[in-house]
Formats: C-alpha cells, sequence, structure tokens
C-alpha cells in the first residue's frame, strides 16, 4: 500500500481504484450487509449508478457497534430463504 501511495499520492488516484458502495443494516434478527461496485451511467462523466444488491446475512458480527437494537426473549432467529 505504500508503493501505491508514494507511486499515486492516494488510493482514490490509482488505476487500480475501484469505487465500491457498502451498505449495512441491524434489524432486530440480525445483521445484513451488501456491496456493490459503482459504475459510470452512460457517457457522462458525473452521474453514476449501482448493480442489483444483494444482502447477505452475518452471524458472526461483533464489535462496539453491533447488536445495539433490543431483542426480545421470545423472538426467533431469522429464517434465511436464498
Amino acid at each position: 500500500m505504500d508503493a501505491s501511495l508514494d507511486k499515486y499520492g492516494s488510493i482514490g488516484a490509482s488505476p487500480y481504484a475501484i469505487d465500491v458502495c457498502s451498505l449495512m443494516l441491524e434489524t432486530k434478527r440480525g445483521v445484513w450487509a451488501a456491496q456493490q461496485p459503482i459504475k459510470p451511467k452512460g457517457v457522462s462523466k458525473k452521474k453514476r449508478t449501482i448493480g442489483t444488491v444483494e444482502f447477505r446475512y452475518f452471524t458472526e458480527v461483533n464489535g462496539r457497534f453491533s447488536h445495539l437494537l433490543p431483542v426480545k426473549d421470545d423472538d426467533e432467529m431469522p429464517t434465511i430463504l436464498h
């Protein structure tokens, strides 16, 4: 990473950089996450878009800002459909 910073000045200026959109959703039943690359929209240099977002359920999420929502004692774990 230091070589990239020395050569290009920032990670964003590197020709290998990929802009992504990361989404996280915490519900009372768990944490869901998705990530999609951001692509140019048509010939415009300013307009950009992302593809179809597919959220995935993460059971191993831990940390300071996770599991902040209250959970009732009688709540069941979610059924994963896919």
